[in-house]
């Protein structure tokens, strides 16, 4: 008589590929067809920027596709593109554009900032990030490299 010995097959490459199937599903990258925080508000507010019909939109849109690239933060995005759109509705209130910005321009954005009743500090905030844009504006040749210089300066803090 012949004992038959079954022995179960290995569980180790089972076990194996259990463990690097759980791996990658805990490792794994988001699915592409959710965008992430940062791409949704990038995406928010280029398209207000776009409705918007403003002359120079387009340019902001290229401007905050840049801060995008850069990784820059959601919330540097979202306030580079609100004071753009701000500046460029002030512009076209004021029956100017973009391309034909000088200084002059610049200063009276400060003084209507301040007329609105922004507080010191968020006047300096819209101006440097108003800056920013120019510089960028300037790099791409759309503006030129004169109106960086004198730049305006906003002094804030107690009164003397």
């Amino acid at each position: 008589m012949t004992e038959e010995i079954h022995t179960p097959k290995p569980l180790v490459i089972d076990e194996r590929a259990k463990l690097v199937t759980d791996i990658e599903k805990t490792f794994a990258p988001p699915p592409i067809n959710l965008p992430n925080k940062k791409r949704r508000v990038l995406d928010h507010c280029c398209s207000r920027l776009t409705a918007s019909g403003l002359p120079g939109a387009d340019l902001a849109v290229e401007y905050l596709h840049a801060k995008y690239t850069k990784n820059l933060s959601v919330n540097t995005i979202k306030q580079a593109g609100r004071i753009v759109l701000y500046f460029l509705r002030f512009l076209a209130r004021d029956g100017t554009t973009i391309y034909t910005l000088n200084r002059q321009h610049i200063s009276a954005y400060v003084a209507y900032e301040q007329d609105r009743g922004l507080k010191a500090q968020s006047v300096v905030n819209h101006l440097r990030a108003l800056y920013a844009f120019i510089v960028f504006l300037v790099n791409q040749g759309v503006l030129p490299h004169a109106i960086l210089q004198n730049k305006i300066r906003f002094k804030w803090g107690p009164l003397q």
